[in-house]
């Protein structure tokens, strides 16, 4: 009975850290999806700059011409 509970617990043992070695390897989808998340976020920075001066550039005009 003692040797069936060891064999049972080892398995377990076994199976738990199989399973965490797959969930840290990341495969080829996760890696594509990171560098999209990467770069939709660059873009996104950019376009964002381009609104602010684009602002600014409407704000300096709004100005002139009111002067």
């Amino acid at each position: 009975m003692k040797r069936i509970k060891k064999i049972v617990l080892l398995l377990g043992c076994t199976m738990l850290l199989v399973s965490f070695v797959g969930c840290e390897q990341k495969g080829p989808a996760e890696k594509a999806g990171e560098k999209l998340d990467t770069m939709s976020k660059k873009v996104g920075d950019k376009v964002q700059d381009s609104v602010d001066a684009a602002g600014k550039k409407i704000e300096e005009t709004g100005e002139k011409l009111q002067r």
